[in-house]
């Protein structure tokens, strides 16, 4: 999942080395002290939660589910839910893919609602939140009593509505992987001031955090949620250190520059999957006939600027990874701009390079610059 955990807890540690074990085929654990492991472990405790909650509603106590997922396929969930549905249980599902279960049936799902999240954001996570008569109340009369004690949750996840109760610190997680598609398709794509916003908009109410993203094209934007979390760096700072660091201090601004230019070029219009599935020959023509995109003046300015730096760099900076990745996008760009949003063999050989980096060959093309089958590298 994209859901990660640093613990030196015990219980946890041996049940991660019996995961290995199953899988290796060495042996199988006796019981599991704190994992849920799946299948068939996941499933029998999911359903145990659910009947927990479908008694505390008959009960009268607050009763809720809230889950993300990928798929709800598995009649027996689905059969669990209705009947926790029928008793009052509010359920709030998150799932991107495929759903089986049929909300607004009278008497047996009208409190559970089902939402899904297609296009560019194709999340991995898997989250579950089961109330458990309220266990909110119970952490924080925990907390009260132990100082040291800090029930961290994840914040910018759509399914939770409410806000957590007062003085429950919160760990940020964000996505920062899912602002273009395909996933660094066309190499680096930073939004310093993006991020910069959202960061401002929440940190008073953050105590740390862990920033995910799916690929090494996130590189830049990682280090700045970790200088977010640990210094409040603001983003273009951390991009001219960035820069100096790993290009020199000569370029640092020039680099800077660079960035605001490719966060302006962002949403510039892009047909990169349509020209997969056209005949070359068609593409030909269009791209013989196109008219230039208009109102895109800062894709000219950020190639000349990448080109202008690239001159300016040693060898071995020029041929690394993190630089190509910032000059290819610029090149993409200009083609995507000159040839009214259509990619050209120059983009093909852009991609061919960018998969090359990414380690990308044998990857879904969701997830890999879309190079054409017409270009043979």
């Amino acid at each position: 999942t994209d859901c990660g955990i640093f613990t030196c807890d015990a219980q946890i540690g041996a049940d991660a080395t019996a995961v290995f074990n199953m899988l290796s085929g060495y042996s199988e654990p006796e019981k599991w002290f704190r994992l849920l492991v799946a299948p068939i472990w996941m499933k029998n405790s999911f359903l145990y939660m659910i009947e927990r909650e479908r008694k505390n509603a008959e009960a009268g106590k607050k009763a809720f589910i809230r889950a993300k997922m990928n798929s709800l396929c598995d009649p027996d969930i689905i059969e669990a839910l209705y009947q926790a549905s029928h008793a009052g249980v509010e359920i709030d599902l998150l799932i991107r893919g495929i759903c089986c279960l049929k909300t607004g049936i009278p008497g047996v799902s009208e409190t559970i609602h089902v939402r899904s999240i297609v296009g560019n954001f194709l999340e991995h996570s898997r989250i579950f939140w089961f109330c458990n008569d309220e266990e909110w109340r119970l952490g924080l009369e925990k907390r009260k009593n132990n100082p040291d004690y800090c029930e961290y949750i994840m914040e910018e996840i759509p399914v939770f509505k409410e806000r957590p109760p007062k003085g429950t610190p919160l760990l940020g997680f964000p996505e920062i992987s899912m602002n273009q598609s395909p996933w660094g398709g066309f190499g680096i794509a930073p939004q310093p001031n993006r991020y910069q916003k959202q960061w401002d908009d929440r940190k008073a109410e953050l105590s740390g955090g862990y920033p995910y993203s799916e690929g090494i094209f996130e590189d830049l934007h990682k280090a700045m949620f970790a200088q977010f979390y640990s210094y409040d760096r603001p983003a273009l700072e951390t991009i001219r250190i960035y820069a100096a660091y790993h290009f020199g201090e000569n370029v640092a601004d020039q680099v800077v520059d660079l960035t605001k230019l490719l966060e302006m070029n962002h949403d510039l219009p892009r047909k990169a999957g349509w020209f997969l599935d056209t005949h070359p020959t068609v593409i030909n023509w269009l791209l013989q006939n196109i008219k230039p995109l208009e109102g895109w003046p800062h894709v000219k300015n950020a190639y000349g600027l990448a080109k202008a730096i690239d001159a300016q760099l040693p060898d071995d900076v020029r041929a690394s990874w993190r630089w190509r990745i910032i000059l290819l996008r610029t090149v993409i760009d200009m083609e995507f701009a000159e040839h009214g949003g259509l990619p050209t063999a120059a983009c093909d050989k852009a991609f061919a390079e960018l998969i090359q980096i990414y380690h990308a060959q044998s990857s879904h093309a969701w997830v890999k610059p879309p190079v054409s089958k017409r270009y043979k590298p």
